[in-house]
């Protein structure tokens, strides 16, 4: 891989790094710094116990994202970045601009959802 498109793909995660920690530090401490502690109707108890469900996935899809971000800039560090963990065929440059994280080819990829259904 050029080094170019290389220290382009570590800035790229970098900067994907960064705002995942943001938003990750964002939910663990309320805006105004307190818990709301009224709970109001069953509504809005059913609607708040939804919202919390709904960023609790989105916390555990940050963090696996954070953690693939991180094992791409250890590959590039030892030299093994942009290629299919699995094949061991480059990704295609197009591929790791669009997923920087890419552990795959798109075939691969495809392959493995489709096993996984």
């Amino acid at each position: 891989m050029d080094a170019g498109f290389l220290e382009e793909m570590r800035r790229e995660l970098l900067a994907h790094r960064a705002r995942l920690l943001g938003h990750l530090a964002a939910d663990q401490v309320p805006e105004d710094g307190v818990e709301a502690s009224s709970p109001g109707d069953e509504v809005d108890v059913a609607s708040e116990a939804l919202e919390k469900k709904n960023l609790d996935a989105l916390d555990a899809v940050d963090a696996k994202r954070l953690r693939l971000i991180e094992g791409a800039l250890a590959r590039i560090d030892q030299g093994r970045y942009g290629y299919c963990l699995e094949s061991g065929v480059a990704i295609p440059e197009e591929r790791l601009r669009a997923v920087p994280w890419a552990l795959f080819t798109v075939e691969v990829q495809a392959r493995k959802e489709r096993e996984s259904r």
